[in-house]
């Protein structure tokens, strides 16, 4: 399980969940979370992959996002690996990357994406208080909260996001990385950015029902 030595001991459940109705309008769809589901359910990529997603995240449930794209079982099956291979893989720390999706998701006003993000990053052992600096647009402080060797990249990764004129300013910062890794952090922040699009594209409601497997509601 993805993060399984920093998620907090004891059935901790993140302040972000909550409980609430189950057919929830995915609005750029026009279908319930229901409707959808009933549509995918006989189909075994589709229930594959959301296995795999509960299994790795170490949810109760399979965030609404994946559940929406379960529609094309193509495009949930190749945004799954791109999540999990640019965001939960890799040389550099997962909560340095999804600090810095938070980030964007407030900037670019998805309540979605803040929300999961959010909701993973306390399931996964960050400091509270990193979530309330982020939300109040006090990155610097937020940053703060990460282990000190990690701040100089979640700051990286933060320039990177600024797009293609950041670049120039930050390729001899780049250099210290190995071809490998400068893919990474670009991906990683791509990967961010286009989570965030289609969230907002497809008006995806709040996960209301997520928490550690074996936590009680």
């Amino acid at each position: 399980m993805v993060g399984a030595d920093r998620i907090p001991s004891g059935g901790m459940q993140s302040p972000l969940s909550a409980s609430g109705p189950t057919n929830q309008l995915v609005e750029g769809l026009g279908l319930s979370l229901a409707e959808i589901d009933a549509l995918t359910g006989d189909d075994p990529l589709v229930a594959k992959t959301l296995d795999e997603i509960s299994e790795e995240l170490g949810l109760s449930g399979v965030p609404n996002l994946f559940r929406a794209l379960a529609l094309n079982p193509e495009e949930l099956r190749a945004t799954w690996q791109r999540f999990k291979t640019h965001l939960l893989a890799g040389h550099f720390p997962i909560l340095v990357k999804l600090t810095v999706g938070l980030a964007l998701a407030r900037e670019a006003n998805c309540d979605y994406m803040r929300r999961l993000l959010g909701h993973l990053l306390f399931l996964y052992g960050a400091d509270p208080k990193l979530l309330h600096f982020i939300w109040q647009g006090e990155m610097d402080k937020a940053i703060g909260l990460l282990p000190e060797d990690e701040q100089p990249l979640a700051r990286m990764l933060v320039e990177l996001a600024g797009g293609e004129d950041c670049l120039p300013k930050l390729s001899q910062r780049l250099t210290q990385f190995g071809a490998s890794e400068r893919m990474e952090l670009m991906f990683a922040v791509l990967t961010l950015k286009e989570l965030i699009q289609v969230a907002k594209g497809l008006g995806v409601p709040a996960d209301l029902h997520l928490t550690l497997q074996g936590s009680k509601p």
